[in-house]
């Protein structure tokens, strides 16, 4: 089995990320300061004083890896730490999920199994409110395995436009315990997740507009209302020539209306899918 790092268009927005999604095979440490192995492109976090690797407590490079030479192990004690890692990445595509290989051990508490979880989040920077919109999500969860298995988390699109960052998020919740000790089952400690090889997943079949035929915007000037005749359904957002949005409308397939007579003459855009539009108000 090959290892794929899909390598994506980095697209400039407003919110800090890196140009791609990496390291997804787990294969690339350093040591930092402190002598603790941190992953290349991936955020570290843990509530136990920063420190992974603290005895059973952080984040590891383990070398019992389901294909290569390194895994990522996460671990969870009790209620007192919350040790996870995240990345955020430009694409320029519709994936449609995260696929991957985990083990999970020592996630039987005495009130009730724990469980692991993978979320994804996509989103697009929105120019008008100066922030991301989430326009697709997926959470994978994942339950007790002694062995490696495979897992997909699938994503769900709200929207038809294409994303241009993706967020990963993968921890071990131990949600059930609430008090140190006697609440691992399996073990003095809690909830050991090793994960490796990810990959995201192709690109989706959803249908978005790669030519200006797929959409005619009339009149141009306009006066009162303005007229978008559509091939698809999607989403088009009517912003001002200082940035701020005056409307969305859900566009159907076929002629649908947008009303601009009550707004001031000026220069406006009409941004629908992947395609920009001037518009002369008079």
């Amino acid at each position: 089995m090959k290892k794929i790092i899909f390598i994506c268009i980095s697209n400039f927005t407003a919110i800090l990320t890196i140009a791609q999604a990496t390291n997804l095979d787990f294969e690339n440490w350093y040591i930092d300061s402190l002598g603790k192995n941190r992953l290349y492109n991936w955020d570290n976090h843990t509530f136990f004083n920063n420190s992974p690797n603290n005895s059973l407590i952080g984040t590891w490079r383990d070398t019992n890896a389901e294909n290569g030479v390194s895994a990522l192990k996460l671990s969870r004690w009790y209620s007192y730490t919350n040790d996870w890692v995240s990345q955020k990445a430009s694409i320029s595509q519709r994936y449609g999920g995260l696929k991957g290989y985990y083990e999970y051990i020592d996630n039987n508490l005495s009130n009730g199994p724990d469980t692991a979880i993978v979320q994804m989040f996509l989103t697009k920077w929105n120019i008008a409110l100066a922030q991301p919109d989430t326009i697709g999500s997926g959470e994978a969860n994942l339950t007790k395995s002694d062995l490696y298995i495979p897992f997909n988390c699938t994503v769900n699109y709200f929207s038809t436009q294409i994303p241009d960052s993706v967020t990963i998020n993968i921890f071990p919740r131990n949600t059930h315990s609430n008090t140190a000790g006697g609440d691992c089952a399996d073990s003095s400690f809690c909830s050991f997740l090793t994960i490796d090889n990810l990959s995201l997943n192709q690109p989706t079949g959803i249908s978005v507009i790669q030519s200006r035929n797929d959409l005619m915007i009339f009149p141009n000037p306009v006066s009162n209302s303005i007229y978008l005749d559509t091939k698809l359904p999607m989403e088009a957002r009517l912003i001002n020539s200082i940035g701020a949005l005056m409307s969305t409308t859900h566009l159907r397939q076929g002629r649908n209306e947008i009303g601009m007579q009550n707004l001031p003459a000026g220069l406006y855009f009409i941004i629908a899918g992947s395609l920009q539009y001037k518009i002369l108000k008079l």
